[in-house]
């Protein structure tokens, strides 16, 4: 079909026009372009492109800038088309009757938003996140810190346990270390001195403590010097070798956590989840697409009413995380209802901890319609997890139940 493109500049980035009819394969996870997910979520993007094919996109308008985009379009989706996704028994059903030539069709005005902070330096192919050293500079990159800045917090906590380093296991517990005397001996020394000889002593350099102390020489003018004694590192490698690397890939983490919470007050996992991985939403501005659920894990109330348990979607969430402690990918998808959609109250099947019984505990969990606030989609590498959130009205807090079953990927039927 005939496309027509207007083109204008803002501050930050490029806004595009476009009126036209093609299928959304075009602009969403193009095959051998798209690299916002790890590969383990290929069944995932095989999947979605096939759905592509049947849904169109017409009044596009985007803008794209360094870390994040926004598309407001209509998604027209055809009537006749199923529209499954991973074979899990959740349904998306139209209800419009917009007509396109001959055919029935649902035509929806949407707006999505895209950020991905780390799209610049992050490659999913080469990226590891247990690889401590890379989110070490990683974390230096996004929270904008010079290498001054890095030195300087080095620096003021070269003698606090904040940044530990690693101490050989005690042969009697009224002993104590050679490395606790010593560093209770250089508790007078100042933090600048006994900075510059912890990276001596670690790195075998050579650098001479008094002169920065006394000379009046600056952070950078150190950072130089470690530069032209370590020409294959960053001068920040130093400080990281000292204080941070540890042969124990998780304690380095633990390290590397108590580092940077002192710096931004966030968690590595959160600064991980903020800086490095994407995230998303797209928002619906019509009720027009109906959420259905598979009838094995969701029941209605009623043992009479048979109908299918729905909603109308009015907002899709999607964040890429990392599990530090169980070293998976998680990607998670959150669908808000529009209010007062649900269709009825129902029951599932939930695991969760009874914090009073100290168990794991199966039971059978009753929802209000009017209690209903989302439902998460847990989705790993190989399986997924799916939490039901509603509101407890008693208390006014969100309580999240997770369905006692698990899903297992049939990845050989993921394109199907």
């Amino acid at each position: 079909m005939k496309k027509i493109c207007i083109s204008f500049f803002t501050l930050f980035s490029i806004v595009v026009y476009c009126q036209f009819r093609q299928s959304v394969r075009n602009i969403f996870m193009q095959q051998g372009e798209y690299r916002s997910l790890p590969k383990d979520y290929n069944f995932l993007m095989d999947n979605m492109r096939l759905h592509n094919e049947s849904i169109y996109f017409q009044n596009l308008q985007f803008s794209q800038g360094k870390g994040g985009g926004f598309k407001s379009l209509d998604l027209i989706f055809f009537n006749n088309v199923k529209y499954e996704f991973l074979n899990i028994g959740f349904e998306i059903k139209t209800t419009g009757k917009d007509k396109i030539g001959q055919r029935e069709v649902t035509i929806v005005p949407a707006r999505a938003n895209d950020t991905w902070k780390g799209s610049d330096v992050v490659d999913f192919n080469k990226y590891n996140p247990k690889d401590n050293l890379t989110n070490f500079f990683f974390m230096k990159y996004f929270l904008n810190i010079s290498d001054a800045d890095l030195l300087a917090h080095f620096i003021n906590n070269a003698n606090s346990v904040q940044i530990p380093k690693p101490i050989k296991k005690r042969e009697s517990v009224v002993t104590v270390s050679t490395e606790e005397l010593e560093r209770e001996r250089k508790r007078n020394e100042s933090n600048l001195k006994l900075f510059i000889n912890d990276i001596n002593k670690v790195n075998k350099i050579n650098i001479n403590s008094d002169e920065y102390e006394k000379s009046g020489k600056s952070l950078d003018d150190l950072c130089k010097e470690i530069n032209k004694q370590m020409p294959d590192s960053d001068c920040g490698f130093s400080a990281y070798k000292t204080y941070i690397a540890d042969n124990d890939e998780k304690r380095e983490r633990v390290n590397l956590d108590i580092f940077y919470r002192s710096i931004s007050s966030q968690s590595l996992d959160r600064l991980t989840d903020d800086f490095v991985l994407p995230r998303g939403d797209i928002e619906f501005d019509e009720k027009k697409l109906n959420l259905t659920f598979p009838k094995d894990l969701f029941f209605n109330t009623e043992q009479e009413n048979k109908s299918e348990l729905s909603f109308f979607i009015n907002k899709i969430e999607h964040h890429l995380t990392y599990d530090f402690d169980k070293e998976t990918y998680v990607l998670i998808v959150k669908i808000f209802p529009y209010s007062d959609s649900l269709s009825s109250d129902f029951k599932f099947i939930s695991l969760y901890d009874d914090v009073l019984k100290g168990k794991n505990v199966t039971s059978e969990i009753f929802v209000n319609k009017n209690d209903f606030k989302n439902i998460e989609f847990l989705i790993y590498p190989d399986r997924l997890k799916i939490n039901v959130v509603f509101k407890n009205r008693e208390y006014n807090y969100d309580k999240i139940y997770a369905l006692k079953k698990e899903i297992i990927f049939n990845k050989a039927n993921s394109k199907k």
